[in-house]
């Protein structure tokens, strides 16, 4: 496999997998995303697929910023509530009160770079690890339109055809490279005695996972990791 499909293949893997296990720091160890949920035997693979265009606006939700939201922020804004522990990782669960929908935002190194949003607790494996918060906490609709109730052609025409498609999940990713401002490439140079420009570039990985029961969306999954 040439490297930079590798590479997209290992930040897709990373958005997918929820980081909760601890790990040395020569060691990464990942619990699946989808161990929140009952097992739905479905089997993927993403070899050779192909990356999914995704508007930045679906990345939005007017409560949390992806990779600008630290822990603390969220802790703040939601209160306190149980974290699955890690080494610099961390995954709060809130459900709201009301409407019963549950939202589980994570990250490591103290940023908040995913989130997952259920219309039930109901949904998940284990609904104690879920604080609660007051009705009307969680908007369940990004900028660009993806909510939880749409159907799956809804879902299909908003975000293009899925990287991949099982009977139970879409998957979406997208690698975008992008060219390092002076400020950083001065940074990472001195961080890297043997730093050339094939270097200077950052990767943001995209990703997104739509759960559908029956047709309809019961929860999705937002994560947006930048690395270099």
């Amino acid at each position: 496999m040439p490297f930079a499909e590798l590479f997209r293949v290992v930040l897709i893997a990373a958005c997918i997998l929820l980081p909760v296990v601890p790990a040395r720091a020569d060691e990464t160890s990942f619990v699946l995303d989808e161990q929140l949920f009952p097992p739905t035997g479905d089997g993927f693979s993403f070899e050779g697929k192909k990356d999914t265009p995704l508007d930045e606006r679906l990345f939005v939700l007017p409560w949390v910023t992806l990779e600008k939201d630290t822990e603390a922020d969220i802790l703040r804004r939601f209160g306190k509530a149980r974290s699955i522990p890690g080494l610099e990782r961390f995954a709060y669960c809130y459900e709201e009160a009301g409407s019963g929908v549950v939202a589980v935002l994570s990250g490591f190194r103290g940023d908040v770079v995913q989130v997952m949003l259920a219309d039930s607790a109901q949904r998940l494996t284990d609904a104690r690890l879920c604080a609660r918060v007051p009705e009307g906490t969680f908007t369940t609709t990004t900028a660009a339109g993806l909510r939880l109730g749409m159907s799956r052609d809804e879902a299909v025409r908003l975000l293009g055809a899925p990287m991949l498609e099982t009977p139970s999940r879409l998957y979406s990713g997208q690698t975008l490279k992008i060219p390092m401002d002076p400020e950083s490439r001065e940074h990472y140079s001195r961080l890297q005695p043997n730093f050339t420009d094939d270097d200077a570039w950052f990767y943001e990985e995209r990703t997104i996972i739509v759960r559908l029961d029956k047709g309809r969306v019961y929860s999705f999954t937002l994560c947006r990791v930048t690395s270099t």
